[in-house]
């Protein structure tokens, strides 16, 4: 895959089909969760031929390409200082989602019970090691870290 900002730049990289498309069913929030407290949602993985694991950039660091909403700017505006990140796919968009938001100095937690892997062997390791390496912490959605935000809803 090609860099679109430096065309002299390429990654090998699985591609994956499409899935979770915006407005279809695979994209649905679970049954559930309370959407009104939502403040926003991102878009990403708007195109076709351009991985974005990370909520923030492409696979190149590239942040205006595939995505809506500027995630970094958007949590700055707000004071925001930590973010949960939780989803299917913890050995990539999970990963690099809380990879790229500790790099950007949030604290940074990832809900272990929120989270599935492709891989369940060597892909979370690689995952849970990288984790613990930049600081990212994984807890539990019973745990005191995630009653943090319970409490701000009251």
């Amino acid at each position: 895959m090609k860099n679109p900002s430096n065309p002299t730049e390429s990654r090998e990289t699985t591609l994956w089909p499409p899935h979770c498309i915006r407005d279809t069913p695979g994209a649905e929030f679970v049954p559930g969760l309370d959407t009104e407290k939502l403040d926003g949602v991102v878009h990403k993985g708007t195109l076709e031929d351009l991985e974005t694991y990370s909520c923030i950039a492409d696979i190149f660091g590239n942040r205006e390409a595939g995505f809506d909403v500027d995630v970094v700017g958007r949590l700055r505006e707000r004071e925001v200082s930590h973010v949960f990140v939780v989803g299917l796919a913890g050995d990539f968009c999970v990963r690099y989602s809380a990879l790229d938001l500790a790099r950007e100095g949030f604290v940074t937690f990832v809900v272990g019970d929120c989270v599935g892997y492709v891989d369940e062997g060597k892909g979370r390791e690689e995952t849970l090691r990288e984790w613990e390496g930049m600081g990212v912490k994984v807890v539990q959605s019973d745990e005191e870290e995630v009653e943090w935000v319970r409490r701000l809803e009251q």
